[in-house]
């Protein structure tokens, strides 16, 4: 997604596209930090 993004093509062949993929690529990013403060949640909580 994030190649689809950087790609000058995608802004030329599929402009009305760009809106969509920012929107869903904010959504991963968001549900990955999510991911990520779980994660280290558990690491902290296994260590002590």
């Amino acid at each position: 997604m994030q190649a689809r993004l950087a790609d000058p093509a995608t802004y030329r062949e599929a402009s009305g596209e760009i809106g969509p993929l920012n929107a869903r690529l904010a959504e991963l990013e968001a549900q990955l930090a999510q991911a990520m403060a779980r994660w280290e949640a558990l690491e902290n909580r296994a260590s002590n």
